[in-house]
């Protein structure tokens, strides 16, 4: 299996920790301390059979690319997708969360910026969608979290057989909320080849993830590289 960084091949997991910007570790409290730690112990059970597939960590797909009134692109800012594991039939787009606040719903989200630009690019997200989905109830889409479309996209946007959200949820307290949000996703789109799944990993912090308070973020890529900053337990996973 074949890892990726920015789409840029990386041979080994130490590699692609190092290649991450500084910002990914501004904080040890940050969800891809947790997720980089958790497939690094996981892949080799998980996907080492898998042949031909790969992993993009940070995978820009479903891009907010959009035209305006006349036709000319439109570049927004990039969306990055935390994880998308690609086998020959199906496509996992992985979104880890830990000590994130809650994201804007489809209505908030519009409504900061109203205008054509950001209808457009809803209107992209759902075109990558509706082969994966089928009649649902749009009029709930505005209930619906924001990033929660443009995953889902990513993962409809790579044109398998089979396309997967997975919400990567490190510690249990917030499993209700993304079950929640995930099922309005199901109400509002009505996904048929598209699957809505919800990870939830029973994670502890160790002494090592503790010391590391006031750690600089070159500190945090270190104690990540060498290890034993949780202590994961069985996930709880949930076809929603």
């Amino acid at each position: 299996m074949r890892t990726f960084l920015y789409r840029e091949q990386q041979h080994h997991w130490a590699d692609l920790v190092r290649a991450l910007p500084a910002k990914e570790f501004a904080k040890p409290s940050r969800s891809t301390v947790p997720l980089l730690a958790w497939w690094h112990d996981h892949l080799p059970v998980g996907v080492t059979d898998l042949g031909g597939a790969t992993l993009e960590v940070e995978a820009e797909v479903a891009s907010t690319m959009t035209t305006d009134a006349a036709g000319r692109p439109h570049k927004n800012t990039a969306s990055y997708t935390d994880v998308m594991l690609r086998t020959a039939s199906a496509a996992v787009a992985v979104e880890g969360k830990w000590t994130e606040k809650k994201y804007p719903t489809v209505k908030d989200w519009l409504a900061e910026s109203p205008g054509p630009n950001r209808e457009g690019v809803l209107n992209h997200w759902l075109g990558h969608l509706a082969p994966y989905c089928g009649s649902g109830d749009h009029r709930k889409l505005g209930a619906c979290t924001n990033q929660m479309l443009h995953r889902a996209a990513s993962a409809c946007a790579q044109g398998l057989t089979e396309a997967i959200v997975m919400y990567q949820v490190f510690g249990v307290q917030d499993r209700p909320r993304y079950l929640d949000d995930l099922r309005r996703f199901r109400a509002a789109l009505d996904p048929v080849r598209l699957r809505l799944v919800l990870m939830v990993v029973p994670t502890a912090t160790t002494e090592s993830w503790r010391r590391l308070d006031k750690a600089t973020p070159e500190e945090v890529r270190v104690a990540l590289l060498r290890g034993g900053l949780f202590e994961f337990g069985q996930p709880e996973v949930v076809d929603v």
